[in-house]
């Protein structure tokens, strides 16, 4: 058994009001979604969070199933990600903002369980160690809408519940090369506030 220590997560937010910017990541995890998966898919949600993306996914049609190691949140499988044993093939894998809460040793065994499990696509996002000093978004006629951003390294961790994040204890390299060493190709990567956004292609060997 795993100690519990070694993965703190919280349930305290689901139950109050989003930042802004939260729902905005919501909308861009949706929009990769609709760019990639297919309605017939078999979907699984790693760290379900409020279950907005699921339940929105499930009114549109679609199949998916949850997994969270928080019974608070209601998922459908109750069950921390490190431990758990992958029986079943999912077309696409979903898992934003929830590897940063595991060791990265004991991540690299996730994506090696996930690549055994996942047939077409995983998609996750995780946090940059930034600091956000300036973010406009402007829409410009004839231009479209435009994004100024500025960021400073941070330095530092300061959301307790993580291990590491992209340029703090792993670099966006190493992130990426795990990736690739488990039969997955780079399809798209974004970064939307301070969020790395990727969609990988799982390929057979």
């Amino acid at each position: 058994m795993v100690s519990e220590k070694k993965y703190q997560y919280s349930s305290d937010w689901i139950n109050k009001l989003e930042s802004e910017i939260h729902w905005r990541q919501y909308w861009f995890q949706l929009k990769l979604i609709e760019k990639y998966v297919k309605k017939e898919d078999r979907i699984l949600e790693i760290g379900c969070g409020s279950r907005f993306i699921s339940n929105y996914l499930i009114s549109r049609g679609y199949s998916v199933t949850t997994l969270d190691i928080d019974r608070n949140k209601n998922p459908d499988i109750v069950a921390n990600v490190v431990e758990y044993n992958f029986t079943d093939i999912y077309d696409t894998i979903l898992a934003f903002e929830i590897f940063e809460h595991i060791p990265f040793e004991d991540f690299k065994n996730v994506i090696k369980k996930i690549s055994k499990s996942c047939r077409n696509f995983l998609i996750v996002s995780v946090p940059y160690n930034e600091k956000v000093i300036l973010h406009l978004e402007l829409y410009i006629p004839r231009v479209g809408q435009k994004t100024i951003h500025f960021a400073i390294k941070r330095g530092k961790i300061i959301e307790k519940h993580h291990h590491w994040e992209i340029g703090y204890n792993v670099t966006e390299k190493e992130f990426y090369i795990l990736f690739e060493s488990n039969n997955f190709t780079i399809v798209e990567k974004r970064k939307r506030w301070v969020y790395n956004y990727t969609v990988l292609k799982k390929y057979r060997s």
